[in-house]
């Protein structure tokens, strides 16, 4: 589904424009609506001169953001549990917040975005607790 506003193509399940944020409004199927070059206009504001397949190239890029960065939360998730490494659980939670707004605004499932979430986040309680553990057994050994 078009918006009226700014031309972006939005899925046909969303409410509202993912580019813009205005109000969709459902289409008359026998009515057609016809758009002229000042309401085209892509999703940084730049006119597109009516060109349909531009904002159609700029709605699949949008799309592609969020999973990219959903995919790569999920990865840095996996990583930084396997391998303890800190700074990757950190990198998985920022990417999975910022992927799942993204998807959640352009109406795509953020199974991946949680997930990689999910795993940063116990990934951190687990370095605190083993850090925690160090710390007591080299207190407990070379106080004591």
């Amino acid at each position: 589904m078009r918006c009226i506003k700014c031309g972006f193509l939005n899925n046909s399940t969303n409410s509202y424009c993912a580019s813009c944020g205005e109000k969709l409004v459902q289409e008359n199927s026998g009515e057609q609506q016809f758009y002229n070059n000042e309401n085209l206009q892509g999703p940084s504001g730049a006119r597109n001169g009516g060109n349909q397949y531009s904002a159609n190239y700029n709605s699949s890029q949008q799309d592609n953001h969020g999973s990219g960065r959903a995919a790569a939360s999920l990865i840095c998730g996996i990583f930084s549990l396997i391998f303890g490494i800190l700074p990757l659980a950190v990198v998985a939670i920022v990417l999975g917040v910022y992927s799942k707004n993204d998807l959640r605004v352009s109406g795509e499932p953020t199974g991946k975005a949680t997930a990689g979430m999910v795993l940063g986040i116990i990934s951190v309680i687990l370095s605190v607790i083993i850090t925690i553990l160090i710390y007591v057994y080299v207190f407990a050994v070379y106080i004591y």
